[in-house]
């Protein structure tokens, strides 16, 4: 319903690099799709290849009234590489890759109106690219199908076109990402430089014809993606100023806060703090890493070593913060009610999420350096404060509609460094079993919790089910 208004309005419906044809093999099990298509779950090229193939079409038949760009590929039912049988050489692993795309998109041109033109993507994601790398020869798609390059989950770009050729080449490009070391999910980290230095070599090297831009939550990374839209609508009106990134800054002031100084400053404090994913909690992981000495110190252990650099910059990122935060209370007078929530939302809390812990982490140490016990537990005490402040700050920007948003989740786990109540929640427990346990959890490899996954779509589906009557 929602893509057929969209479609309605002119807009064109797509999906990322897996869910072929917009066939969603996300939900061949979990929302029995598979069933629903009259088709095995089984997903085997050699062994099932019309049961891949009708799969995929029931995604083209779903979809056949809506404006589409066709995501073709071939990988997994969930977010990882088709698994060939062992010792699959690598020129016949791409052969396959051909034989399924040209199979989607003849598929798509057999139930597409005879006047219409079919529009197809191909995105070069995760090992795709390197396949591709190796054996372009064998990767001839047709010619109407879209290469799309990607970047590296982090906002920086892994590869693209290096000259002309008969294709048409686009983009796949992260401002959030879930997996591994660049995982961003609670707050914008691609800074509006790192958008306008990677979308110069983008249009330069001419891959225009479609950008796919990962936001997971739109509310967080609105800014960037804004300026993302701004060069896909006209790119030299973007990037062929002296200092593009600095006048779009000037841009997003004079619109949202009536072009003030002080706010340029914050928005340059933030980006000087929060350049990466991995800034978002710096202090938290500090943090962690101090309350577990404290346990080792409690329990009659060995200290481990902290790394000195580490601490120093927990100690020059305090101070930057000070400074970030005495310039934000400057500009607070300034701005009506909407204005403060929005640069609350946008700026100040990003800071917060990291600053909160870092201050923490830094009384933590004095704790560490107390040897009087008792005295230590003070200090312990003390190191709640900023976190329960914290806490109240994240209830703030959780306003309606945007209850419950930094919950833990499958995604966020309780022990994930993403989790911005991690820091509370361990100082909490250590205070209530005194120390007697370590706050730093078993966790599992960062990436797609499949398992986590299912169990929390039982959990929606079931909870949806639930009619209370009191």
């Amino acid at each position: 319903e929602v893509q057929k208004c969209a479609s309605d309005w002119g807009l064109f419906y797509t999906s990322h690099h897996y869910d072929i044809l917009l066939s969603n093999p996300f939900g061949i099990e979990r929302f029995h799709l598979a069933e629903r298509r009259a088709v095995t779950k089984e997903w085997d090229w050699f062994a099932k290849k019309e049961n891949m193939i009708k799969y995929w079409r029931g995604g083209v038949e779903d979809n056949i009234g809506v404006n589409s760009i066709w995501p073709v590929g071939l990988r997994g039912t969930d977010d990882h590489a088709y698994e060939f049988p062992k010792d699959t050489p690598e020129k016949e692993q791409a052969k396959v890759f051909r034989d399924a795309i040209d199979a989607q998109v003849k598929t798509v041109k057999e139930l597409t109106p005879k006047n219409e033109t079919p529009a197809f993507h191909f995105t070069l994601y995760t090992e795709m690219l390197e396949k591709y790398r190796k054996h372009p020869e064998d990767f001839d798609v047709p010619d109407d199908v879209i290469l799309v390059w990607p970047d590296n989950n982090d906002g920086i770009m892994r590869d693209l076109p290096t000259g002309k050729d008969k294709w048409k080449h686009g983009v796949y490009y992260h401002l959030a990402y879930y997996g591994g070391a660049p995982t961003k999910q609670g707050t914008h980290v691609i800074t509006p430089a790192r958008v306008a230095e990677q979308f110069k070599k983008i249009v330069d090297a001419g891959a225009t014809e479609f950008m796919l831009v990962n936001v997971s939550e739109m509310r967080e990374h609105v800014m960037e993606a804004r300026m993302i839209a701004d060069i896909c609508w006209d790119a030299a009106a973007v990037l062929n100023k002296t200092e593009p990134a600095k006048a779009y800054l000037n841009w997003w002031n004079t619109e949202y806060f009536g072009g003030k100084e002080l706010i340029t400053r914050a928005y340059n404090d933030y980006y000087d703090l929060i350049d990466g994913s991995e800034k978002t909690y710096f202090g938290a992981t500090q943090f962690e890493l101090i309350l577990d000495n404290l346990h080792k110190r409690f329990t009659k252990k060995p200290l481990k070593k902290l790394d000195e650099a580490k601490i120093a910059a927990l100690k020059t990122r305090s101070e930057k913060f000070d400074l970030a935060i005495k310039n934000i209370n400057l500009i607070l007078p300034t701005l009506n009610r909407e204005q403060k929530q929005f640069f609350f939302e946008h700026v100040e809390f990003g800071l917060r999420v990291d600053q909160r812990p870092t201050q923490a982490a830094l009384i933590l140490l004095k704790a560490l350096a107390e040897p009087d016990d008792n005295k230590a537990w003070d200090l312990i005490a003390e190191a709640a404060v900023p976190l329960e402040k914290l806490e109240v700050e994240i209830l703030r920007a959780e306003r309606p509609p945007f209850d419950k948003w930094y919950i833990p989740t499958w995604i966020r786990t309780t022990i994930a460094p993403f989790n911005i109540h991690r820091s509370y929640t361990q100082i909490r427990d250590f205070i209530t079993n005194e120390g007697s346990e370590s706050p730093i959890k078993q966790r599992i490899a960062l990436g797609h919790n499949i398992e986590g996954a299912k169990l929390w779509t039982t959990f929606l589906e079931q909870s949806d089910k639930i009619k209370a009557t009191y």
